[in-house]
C-alpha cells in the first residue's frame, strides 16, 4: 500500500450490467482550495451522453490520513438518463500482500444481548470463502451493522472505511472469482436498494464515505488514531468552534409526570450536590389533554399522540414546560427535550389538514405513518413545530428520536424505474433540517436516537450526540412492578454496555449508556455502562424522590457516580486505547479501555472482570511515562496513592468479585 493513493477513491455505477467508474468519463475540476481541515475539491464526471454527472466533493485531511467524500448523481440535458442499475459510492480494488485479507466488522442496535459485539471475517480466494456482504436495510444506519468496517490487507496495514449514510445500505468485499480480480481485493458500497433514472434537473445525493488508511500499525492501535479524528473533525460545535461539551443529565422519566413530581428530582438533585447539568424529560408530554398511565417511563400513550406537539394539559395544565425548564435553569442546568418528528400517528391533527404529509404501508394500528422530510410543505411544518417547542418551553438540548423501519414506506412509494428516490429525498430532507436547526441555534446540542442508537453514521454523528445507544436497557412497560428482569437479561446489559464502548467509542466518541434502577449501587454495573455520559432516571426506584426520600446512604452513592462521571466524561476527549481485543459476549475473559490526555498526563482506565474470568489481571497502559511518578484514585473507595510511571505502565488488577468492575483515575505528578 506504499503508493496508494485515496485521493483516487472515485464512485462507479453500473448500468446494462457494465460497472463504469467515474474516472472513464471526462472530469472538470469546478472548485479546489485549502481549508482549515485540508484540501478540498469539487470534481463533475459528464457521461459521454451528456444526460449524466456525478459531482464528488472531496476534502483531504492535513494532519491525518484520511478522505472524506460526498458523491452527488445530476440529471443533465432534456430527457431521463440510462437506467441505473446500482450506484457505488465507493469502487475500491487494492492488491493483495497476502492470499487472504480479514474484514472487520461490529454488529449494530439491535435491543438484544449482541448489540455492539465484533465479529471478524477472513476472505480468501477458494470460493465459497472469497465473498462478504453485510446489509443494513431496515431504513436505520446502525440496526443491522454499524456503519463502519475496517480492511486488514496485513496485520499493519489496511483501511478503515466510515459509510455516511442515515438510511439502508450495502456493502460488498471479494477476493478471486468473486470479485472478477484475481489476487486483488474489491470493496464496494452504496445504497441497498437503489435503480432509477435521473431527471432532469435532479440532484440524487449518494452516501458519503470516509476512508482512512492504515499503515506500519496493527488495528487495536488505529483506534486511537480513529478517536482522535472523530473529535477532531466530526464532532458538533458551537459558536465559538469549540466541541460541544457531553451531557451528566438527570431525567424526570417520560412527560407524563406531573409538573410537582418533576420538581421533586430537581430539588434532589440540588440538594443532594449531584454535578448533573441538565435536566431530561423523555416522551409522553405532549397530545390533547389525557391522563396517561404514569406508573412507568412516558405511560402508555407516548406512541399514540406522536406528531401533536401540544403539551397535554390533563399532565401539565399551564399547557407549557416553561415552569420545568424554568426550574432547571434556577438549578443551573440546561433542559433536555423527548420529540420524535419523522413519525405521525393518525389521531393527530396535522393528518386530519394535509394527509399526503405522511405515508404508511400496513399500519393497522394508524402508529407507523411516516412524515415525509422530501415534501417542503411537511419539512416546513415540521421544522417551525420544533423551533416553536424549542422557543416556547426553554429548551436547551434538543433529543430526536425514530421508532419505526422507514424502509418499507420508501419502497412502496417509488415510481417505476425510480427506485431509492424516496429514501434519498428523506435522508437529504433530515440532513437540511437538523442543518437548519443548528444554524438557527448554534449552541444547542442534538441527541440523536433512533430506539435507541439506530443511526450512528458519521453524518449524524457530526451533528450530534447519542446518549441512549441501545433500548435493551430499558425494561419494557409489561414488566410492571419494574424491574423483573430476568437474571440473563441484567447481566447480558451489562456485557452490551462494555461491548459498546470498546468496540464503538472510536467511531462514535459523544456516546452514552442508560442506567436503570436495577443497576444502581453497584459501581461495576455503573462503570460498565458508563461512557462520554450517562443517564440516570431517579424517580425509577421505588418511585425514587417521588414516593419516598432517598436514604443517605443511597444518596452517597450517587454522589459518587456522579463525581465519577462528571471526571470521566472531561477525559474521554482526549485519547481512546482499548487495552483488550474488541469484545463478544464471551464472559471467561476480562475487558478493559483507558483515556489519557498525554499534554498533562491525566487520565484513567476502566476494567471489566466478566462472570468466567480469573480475579487477576495485567493491563499494559498507554502513553504512560516510565520514569514520571503518578497519582492514583481509585473511582469506589476514593483511595489516593502515588505509583511509579513504570508500574502504571504495566497495571496489575485484582477484583475478588465476578462479574464487577474498576475505574482507576490517574494524574503525573
Amino acid at each position: 500500500m506504499e503508493n496508494f493513493d485515496l485521493s483516487a477513491l472515485l464512485p462507479a455505477l453500473t448500468c446494462n450490467g457494465q460497472t463504469v467508474s467515474a474516472a472513464a468519463w471526462d472530469c472538470t475540476v469546478v472548485a479546489a482550495g485549502e481549508t482549515d481541515a485540508g484540501r478540498r475539491t469539487v470534481r463533475e464526471f459528464t457521461a459521454p451522453d451528456g444526460l449524466l454527472k456525478i459531482r464528488v466533493t472531496m476534502l483531504a485531511y492535513r494532519d491525518f490520513p484520511a478522505v472524506r467524500y460526498i458523491p452527488e448523481i445530476i440529471g443533465c440535458g432534456d430527457q431521463d438518463s440510462a437506467l441505473i442499475e446500482a450506484f457505488h459510492s465507493l469502487d475500491l480494488t487494492c492488491p493483495l500482500p497476502a492470499a487472504e485479507a480479514a474484514v472487520r466488522a461490529t454488529t449494530g442496535s439491535q435491543n438484544h444481548p449482541c448489540d455492539f459485539s465484533a465479529r471478524h471475517f477472513v476472505l480468501s480466494g477458494i470460493e465459497g470463502q472469497n465473498r462478504l456482504e453485510l446489509i443494513c436495510d431496515e431504513g436505520r444506519s446502525s440496526g443491522n451493522w454499524m456503519p463502519y468496517v475496517g480492511i486488514d490487507l496485513t496485520p499493519d496495514e489496511g483501511l478503515e472505511i466510515a459509510i455516511g449514510w442515515s438510511g439502508s445500505w450495502r456493502l460488498t468485499c471479494g477476493i478471486g472469482p468473486a470479485a472478477d480480480h484475481p489476487g486483488e481485493l474489491r470493496c464496494r458500497f452504496g445504497m441497498s436498494n437503489f435503480a432509477a433514472r435521473v431527471r432532469p434537473g435532479e440532484t440524487l445525493r449518494q452516501p458519503s464515505v470516509l476512508i482512512l488508511q492504515r499503515k506500519d500499525m496493527n488495528a487495536a492501535a488505529f483506534q486511537t488514531v480513529i478517536h482522535d479524528f472523530m473529535v477532531a473533525h466530526n464532532s458538533p460545535r458551537d459558536s465559538r468552534g469549540e466541541i460541544l461539551k457531553p451531557i451528566l443529565p438527570v431525567t424526570v422519566s417520560g412527560g407524563n409526570r406531573r409538573p410537582e413530581e418533576m420538581q421533586k428530582v430537581i430539588d434532589y438533585t440540588v440538594r443532594a450536590g449531584l454535578p448533573a447539568d441538565a435536566v431530561w424529560v423523555d416522551a409522553g408530554w405532549y397530545g390533547p389533554e389525557h391522563t396517561p398511565d404514569a406508573r412507568y417511563n412516558c405511560g402508555d400513550c407516548w406512541a399514540k399522540y406522536v406528531g401533536d406537539w401540544r403539551v397535554n394539559t390533563g399532565v401539565h395544565p399551564s399547557g407549557s414546560l416553561k415552569g420545568i425548564s424554568d426550574a432547571a435553569h434556577a438549578a443551573g442546568m440546561r433542559f433536555l427535550l423527548w420529540m420524535e418528528p419523522e413519525r405521525v400517528t393518525r389521531f393527530v391533527p396535522i393528518l386530519q389538514e394535509h394527509p399526503e404529509y405522511a405515508r404508511s404501508v400496513n399500519d393497522d394500528t394508524g402508529l407507523a405513518n411516516l412524515l415525509d422530510l422530501g415534501n417542503p410543505g411537511a419539512w416546513q411544518w415540521i421544522f417551525e413545530s420544533i423551533c416553536r417547542t424549542i422557543e416556547e418551553n426553554g429548551v436547551d438540548i434538543y433529543r430526536q428520536d425514530f421508532n419505526m423501519d422507514p424502509a418499507p414506506v420508501w419502497a412502496a412509494f417509488d415510481e417505476p424505474e425510480r427506485r431509492g428516490v424516496n429514501e434519498i429525498r428523506h435522508i437529504t430532507g433530515l440532513y437540511r433540517l437538523w442543518d437548519a436547526l443548528r444554524e438557527k441555534y448554534p449552541d444547542m446540542l442534538i441527541d440523536n436516537c433512533a430506539s435507541g442508537g439506530r443511526r450512528l453514521d458519521f453524518e449524524l454523528t457530526a451533528r450530534s450526540h447519542s446518549y441512549c445507544r441501545s433500548d435493551y436497557s430499558i425494561p419494557r412497560p409489561g414488566n410492571l412492578p419494574r424491574f423483573s428482569y430476568t437474571a440473563e437479561r441484567h447481566r447480558y446489559q451489562i456485557v452490551m454496555g462494555q461491548n459498546a464502548t470498546l468496540n464503538t467509542l472510536a467511531w462514535v466518541p459523544f456516546q452514552g449508556g442508560e442506567a436503570n434502577a436495577a443497576n444502581w449501587f453497584d459501581d461495576g454495573e455503573i462503570f460498565s455502562l458508563l461512557a462520554a455520559g450517562i443517564v440516570f432516571t431517579l424517580p425509577d426506584w421505588d418511585g425514587g424522590c417521588i414516593r419516598r426520600e432517598f436514604t443517605a446512604a443511597e444518596t452517597d452513592w450517587f454522589r459518587k457516580m456522579f463525581a465519577v462521571a462528571n471526571r470521566v466524561r472531561r477525559l474521554l476527549t482526549g485519547r481512546f486505547h482499548p487495552l483488550t481485543q474488541p469484545r463478544t459476549l464471551d464472559e471467561t475473559v476480562w475487558a478493559g479501555y483507558e483515556c489519557v490526555q498525554p499534554e498533562t498526563g491525566e487520565g484513567f482506565a476502566a476494567f471489566f472482570r466478566r462472570s468466567g474470568a480469573g480475579p487477576t489481571r495485567v493491563f499494559t497502559l498507554r502513553d504512560i511515562d516510565d520514569s514520571a511518578e503518578y497519582e492514583i484514585t481509585d473511582a469506589s473507595t476514593g483511595t489516593v496513592s502515588r505509583i511509579a510511571g513504570c508500574d502504571l505502565h504495566h497495571f496489575t488488577v485484582t477484583l475478588d468479585k465476578a462479574p464487577d468492575g474498576s475505574i482507576v483515575f490517574f494524574r503525573r505528578v
